[in-house]
């Protein structure tokens, strides 16, 4: 029998440049975050939200930066890294 694991999510990762094109987009058809979101297939309109934050904040390199690491949320509540 093989290792079980039941992953509840896997967050997922988007470059910089599909986050400036959905962005762009959204700016240019005077879109909400809900008909982004829609458009792009985001599961959340909030993660958009944060990037145009983020743009705002500092600029267009913040959506480039590469610093998150990838985690995955078990039914248990305990979070691991991908690496274990």
């Amino acid at each position: 029998m093989g290792i079980k694991r039941s992953i509840y999510e896997v967050l997922k990762v988007f470059s910089g440049k599909f986050k400036l094109e959905v962005l762009d987009w959204m700016w240019s058809n005077r879109a909400s975050l809900p008909e982004t979101a829609l458009h792009f297939d985001i599961s959340a309109p909030s993660t958009i939200w944060s990037w145009e934050k983020k743009y705002n904040e500092k600029g267009v390199e913040a959506l480039f930066n590469r610093s998150c690491k990838h985690y995955y949320l078990f039914r248990d509540g305990e979070e691991k890294n991908e690496r274990g």
